[in-house]
């Protein structure tokens, strides 16, 4: 043996892809993934009721020469945008259209080591195709090709399979987690057991609206709320269909304008809801706030900043601001926010920190040009973004985490560690 040789442990696979390895919605998630990279249209799926029975994946993509699975497939931490560039493309007797590919490290093809320590790939492309059966492994490779067959068969594909040993998926929670992950273009079918969920059927649909633009076209709009959003955010956001074909990629921005997304910190911005309202007598004896408003709280959860929403009244605790034409509200928003701490400071010790008006107002801002406000608030949103991107993925490792948890001590008191 070379002393100098990389050796790998049994466990290696798991040990370092434990979320794909251990869960069987992100499992399956990386399966569609690959197959939406591959150029595919239609993905099946068949998941059975009973472990030790057998659970596929099936595609019509492009499908892999034997040079190329073994180029691909058989690279740990397979750069796919590196090596393969970040367009999709399709088999050359497909319609294709635009697509972004969300394949990056590689690691979703380990998805059936999530349901046994080996599986079966058969791709077939150019009129051959290649089985080969994979299994975990230690020593100069954490996996390995137990056995290698070629035969002839036309068009193309990929099929994956292994014998469920553990970690079952349920269908029906199957069928509703990845077609909210992917019903956003209709031209990208996903089925489990046979059967597809439509858009208007989806569960998790909040409504549907159909509405006429001041052109005359007709639009309709329908808003899904899934129990469990998708791993990655890049399927998130709003997706244009026009005769039945996605147009672009899903996105929270159009153009120059920004929708907000609810679970980022620029959607929270926007105060529209309300928990009490005045009547004739109450709003006599208060001020009706216009929608935009800047409110800045000083008492309690000091410099804490939100825009209104909607006309609204609000108490003694809260300031209200509107700036000028040359100013940008977003920038001084940023900026009381950036003053939180020196605006804590010169709130009284007493049981409820609060600061007055006065406090605000000799607040010193740094002014410059309006465009240049833009480019401030542009700069900081930027890095919000990432920050955002960055919570989203802790809390996603959280949550797996504790499902392993559960899982470990599950099998402990069932005497299977």
């Amino acid at each position: 043996m070379d002393n100098n040789a990389v050796s790998f442990e049994e466990n290696y696979i798991f040990r370092n892809n434990r979320s794909i390895t251990s869960n069987n919605d992100i499992a399956l998630t990386e399966f569609v993934a690959n197959a939406w990279d591959a150029g595919a249209h239609n993905v099946d799926i068949t998941i059975p009721f009973e472990e030790h029975e057998k659970i596929v994946v099936e595609d019509d993509g492009t499908g892999i020469t034997d040079e190329e699975f073994r180029s691909r497939w058989m690279t740990l931490n397979y750069d796919r945008q590196k090596r393969q560039g970040k367009d999709v493309l399709f088999p050359e007797d497909v319609e294709s259209s635009k697509r972004i590919a969300y394949g990056r490290n590689g690691v979703g093809r380990h998805g059936m080591l999530c349901f046994a320590d080996s599986y079966t790939v058969e791709t077939w492309k150019d009129g051959k195709c290649n089985t080969y059966d994979i299994a975990v492994s230690k020593g100069d490779s954490p996996f390995k090709i137990l056995k290698h067959s070629t035969d002839d068969k036309a068009g193309h594909g990929t099929r994956i399979s292994t014998f469920v040993l553990r970690h079952l998926p349920d269908a029906t929670a199957m069928t509703d987690i990845l077609s909210a992950r992917f019903l956003y273009d209709p031209k990208f079918v996903v089925k489990i057991n046979g059967k597809r969920i439509d858009l208007s059927q989806h569960k998790g649909v909040v409504f549907s609206k159909e509405f006429i633009t001041p052109t005359k076209a007709k639009l309709l709009m329908t808003v899904v709320d899934s129990e469990k959003t998708a791993a990655k955010s890049q399927q998130h956001g709003i997706a244009f269909w026009v005769s039945g074909r996605l147009v672009g990629q899903p996105s929270w921005t159009y153009g120059k304008i920004t929708f907000l997304d609810g679970r980022f910190k620029a959607a929270k911005r926007y105060i529209t809801t309300c928990a009490k309202k005045y009547g004739n007598f109450g709003l006599q004896q208060s001020k009706l706030w216009p929608k935009g408003t800047l409110c800045i709280t000083i008492a309690a959860n000091i410099a804490e900043t939100a825009f209104l929403g909607i006309d609204a009244c609000f108490p003694d605790s809260v300031v209200g601001f509107t700036p000028s034409e040359y100013i940008c509200p977003e920038y001084i928003k940023h900026f009381i926010e950036s003053q939180k701490v020196r605006l804590w400071a010169f709130a009284p010790a007493t049981a409820q920190k609060n600061i007055n008006l006065d406090t605000l107002e000799n607040l010193i801002v740094p002014y410059c040009s309006l465009d240049e406000q833009h480019w401030v608030v542009a700069e900081i949103e930027s890095k919000m973004t990432v920050c955002d991107n960055i919570e989203e993925t802790i809390e996603a490792a959280l949550q797996q985490a504790e499902a392993l948890r559960q899982s470990v001590l599950k099998q402990a008191f069932e005497g299977r560690l």
